[in-house]
C-alpha cells in the first residue's frame, strides 16, 4: 500500500498561517504535524454544513499534531533523549511536561538562557495560552464530559492552537533555542560546502 503524501506548496492554506521559521522547522522535522493540522482544517471546512451533536472529532488530528510538536521541541528544551522516547512510546507527555506545570517548565528553561527580557515576556504570554490549549486539546475532547456543539467553536479552537504553536516555535527560533531557523543542518556550512564542491568541479 502506497502511503499518501501531501505536497506542501508555498501557497498551502496551513503554510499561509505560519511564520517563516515555524514553516521551515515543521517542513524539516514535522511533516506529520503539518499533515494532522491539515486533516483538522479539512474536517472543519467539510462539516460546516452541520448535522452533528458533537464536533470533537474534527480537532482530533490537531491534538495529535500538538503532542508531536511538543515532542519535537523537547530536545531543544533540554529534555533527555530517553525520556522523550518513553513519552513518545507511551503517549504520556507528563514524563517531562505536566499540563499543570507548563509555565513552570518553560520558565525553568528561560532562566538558564541568555534571552532578552522582552522575548521572555513574549514567550511567557504564548506559554500561558499553551497551558489552556493543552487541556482543551489533549484531554477534554477525548472524554464524554466535553462536547463541542458548534463547528465554529471547533474552528476557533483549532486556529488558536495553530497560532500558539506558530508563535512559540518562531520565538524559540528568534532567541536561538532552536538553531538554524529550524533547519536540520547549518545553512552557512551547507553554502560553504556547496561552494567548495563547485570549485572542485571546475578543476576537472
Amino acid at each position: 500500500m502506497t502511503k499518501w503524501k501531501q505536497v506542501w506548496k508555498e501557497d498551502h492554506p496551513i503554510y499561509r498561517r505560519l511564520s517563516p521559521g515555524a514553516k521551515t522547522f515543521l517542513k524539516a522535522r514535522g511533516e506529520d504535524v503539518l499533515a494532522w493540522l491539515w486533516d483538522s482544517n479539512q474536517l472543519i471546512e467539510y462539516h460546516k454544513v452541520g448535522g452533528y451533536s458533537d464536533y470533537s472529532f474534527t480537532i482530533a488530528p490537531a491534538y495529535k499534531a500538538l503532542e508531536k510538536w511538543l515532542l519535537l521541541l523537547a530536545p531543544f528544551l533540554g529534555v533527555p533523549e530517553d525520556i522523550i522516547r518513553k513519552a513518545q512510546e507511551s503517549g504520556k507527555l507528563g514524563l517531562f511536561l505536566s499540563d499543570d506545570n507548563v509555565e513552570k517548565f518553560f520558565n525553568s528553561i528561560l532562566e538558564k538562557l541568555d534571552v532578552e527580557a522582552e522575548k521572555k515576556r513574549e514567550l511567557k504570554t504564548f506559554v500561558q495560552t499553551l497551558n489552556s490549549t493543552l487541556k482543551n486539546f489533549r484531554h477534554n475532547p477525548a472524554h464524554c464530559g466535553t462536547i463541542i456543539e458548534d463547528i465554529l467553536r471547533a474552528e476557533s479552537d483549532f486556529f488558536t492552537l495553530l497560532n500558539t504553536m506558530d508563535k512559540i516555535t518562531q520565538t524559540l527560533i528568534d532567541v536561538g533555542i532552536i538553531p538554524w531557523g529550524g533547519r536540520l543542518t547549518d545553512p552557512v556550512k551547507e553554502a560553504e560546502l556547496m561552494e567548495r564542491r563547485k570549485k572542485l568541479a571546475s578543476l576537472h
